[in-house]
């Protein structure tokens, strides 16, 4: 009896030990269907968030997908990739793909984040810092080229690019209202850079040439009725300086075009680049390299000065695995920094996504006797029929500009002007 017992417990264990196993199999990842990761893996609803994974179907609607058991619409489908709006009511979570009688989790919960009360922009979500986010318009042309000037509440930019030849110059307030063309006159085209005097006046960079390396300056006054070359035949490399004192001499690149109609040259300002006026007194640059501090140069006394902050170490507090700038962060544009009227200095920084991911990571710094604060940290999403094109790459990287007070404007989503404020 007892040897009977001895081998019924070893059939029944060995029928656990099976059971057991078949589970474990039918528990384990499939090489062949499956979530790989999920990029980002937080978003707030109405996001568009990209699945990498293994055997999904290349048809939309054959591709089940559920955040934490709430259906979401799959936007496109790949084998290996499907991009998927989070859904209204969605909360955080597993999220899980099902293609016929196959199904396949994340390994790691999905974050639904809020869009928080910093944001009136539906792409723009805050992760940190006191900004808030408003539109201020979307223009009728894409600028390329922005600048405000401070004295009077005006924004100018310039829609002019390689591909987009005839262009010319707006202007639109900042208190809203309707944008106007600066002047009809024919020479005001293909406008590279814009700055402004102290008294209204408007000066421009203007390409000329066929092969896009020769222009003019011009000076156009406030109402657009008088255009004056102020110098002809100038080089136009891909981000000269061009500011203007109060007294309405004009420093362009290494050059100072002074208001008696003399040239001098300033070997101060030489690979000069990126510059931000401050009153019309003095204005802030960098040179053309990604190590180089921020100078300001005071265009009464002609004399430059270190304020003791770099492009290299500016953002390093804010993210452990930042790598610091190089050249080519530069010469993308994937940073803009402005000053207002009491001498702050802001600086934003985007860290472009991946081609895997969906968002671009923006830290906004301001910097006053050098001490630096977070202003913002905040993600954008790109735009769900644009989604493997960053929307600031073909039309000039970041515009950003500040008014005198201290608030702040970034172009984006093409023609978008968003106003940013802060205590």
């Amino acid at each position: 009896m007892k040897k009977h017992l001895s081998n019924f417990a070893l059939l029944l264990l060995s029928c656990m030990c099976i059971a057991l196993i078949e589970s474990c199999k039918d528990n384990s990842i499939d090489p062949d269907f499956n979530i790989s990761s999920i990029n980002p893996d937080s978003a707030k609803i109405g996001d568009v968030i990209r699945i990498n994974g293994n055997g999904f179907s290349q048809t939309p609607g054959e591709d089940t997908v559920k955040f934490n058991g709430i259906n979401a619409v799959v936007q496109t489908a790949a084998t290996n990739t499907l991009l998927v709006q989070v859904p209204s009511g969605a909360t955080s979570g597993t999220i899980t793909v099902k293609v016929g009688n196959k199904s396949a989790s994340s390994s790691e919960p999905f974050k639904v984040l809020n869009q928080g009360p910093n944001s009136g922009v539906s792409y723009i979500t805050v992760l940190g810092g006191q900004a808030s986010f408003t539109k201020l318009a979307t223009l009728p042309q894409t600028p390329t080229v922005m600048y405000i000037d401070k004295a009077h509440n005006l924004i100018y930019y310039s829609d002019f690019s390689q591909m987009n030849n005839g262009s010319s110059v707006y202007k639109v307030s900042l208190t809203g209202g309707s944008e106007q063309k600066l002047t009809t006159d024919a020479r005001i085209t293909n406008v590279k850079n814009i700055t402004s005097d102290g008294n209204g006046n408007v000066y421009v960079l203007a390409v000329e040439s066929s092969d896009q390396i020769e222009g003019s300056i011009y000076k156009i006054t406030a109402d657009g009725s008088q255009v004056t070359q102020i110098a002809a035949k100038v080089k136009t490399p891909n981000n000269p300086i061009l500011a203007a004192n109060a007294t309405g001499d004009v420093y362009y690149g290494e050059n100072l075009y002074n208001a008696n109609g003399q040239t001098f040259y300033n070997a101060e300002l030489q690979s000069s680049m990126y510059a931000s006026l401050y009153k019309n007194a003095a204005f802030y640059y960098i040179l053309n390299a990604a190590n180089q501090p921020i100078y300001r140069y005071d265009m009464t006394a002609n004399t430059k000065t270190d304020i003791n902050i770099n492009l290299q170490g500016l953002f390093t507090p804010d993210d452990p695995n930042y790598k610091g700038f190089t050249d080519n962060d530069i010469n993308r544009k994937n940073f803009g920094f402005s000053v207002d009227d009491n001498a702050n200095l802001y600086a934003l920084y985007m860290h472009k996504a991946s081609d895997s991911e969906t968002r671009n990571t923006f830290y906004l710094r301001q910097v006053k006797d050098g001490n630096s604060t977070l202003l913002a940290k905040f993600t954008t999403i790109f735009s769900v029929g644009n989604f493997a094109n960053d929307p600031q790459a073909s039309t000039g990287g970041i515009l950003f500009a500040s008014d005198a007070s201290g608030n702040l404007y970034l172009r984006y989503n093409d023609r978008d002007i968003i106003k940013i404020t802060h205590n």
